[in-house]
This record gives C-alpha cells, structure tokens and sequence, in this order.
C-alpha cells in the first residue's frame, strides 16, 4: 500500500495501520475500493497473532488469507493503472 501511495507521488507515512493507508489511497484513487473491515483485520492479524500465545481460528485464518490475496491484486491493479 506504501508502494501505491508512492506511485502517487505520495510520502507514505510510518504507520503499520493499513485503514490509514487505505484512506490516504482513498483520497488519490477514484477506483480503491478496499473495506475498512478488511484492512483493520489485515492490520489486527498482523500484529496480535505474531506474539506466542495468541492464535487465530482456521476461520479467521482463512478469511485473512483471502482478503490479503485480494487486496494483493487490488494494489497491483491500482499501480498498474497509474503507471500506464
């Protein structure tokens, strides 16, 4: 997302919180279309269940897999259309 943000000629800011980075994206791109529930579960995940002790269900587990596929591609498909 910090990539994107620079392909707008965009200083991205020294945040993990992809809800951040995702309305500074916002403001630049008339196509993002990422939900606030997605990043905030990206940005939970990243950072709760890295620490011993905290795990995440297999149904959590999966649903941040998909959604991390599908911002994946949302953030190639946005830097592709800004570069070309």
């Amino acid at each position: 997302m910090k990539g994107l943000l620079v392909t707008f000629s965009e200083n991205p800011p020294k945040t993990h919180n992809l809800e951040v980075l995702g309305r500074l994206i916002n403001e630049k791109s008339s196509s993002w279309n990422a939900k606030s529930s997605d990043l905030r579960l990206l940005t939970h995940a990243a950072s709760d269940f890295r620490y011993p002790g905290e795990t995440a269900s297999l149904p959590i587990a999966e649903r941040t897999r998909q959604v991390a596929i599908e911002l994946r591609e949302s953030i190639l498909k946005e830097i592709h259309n800004t570069v070309i």
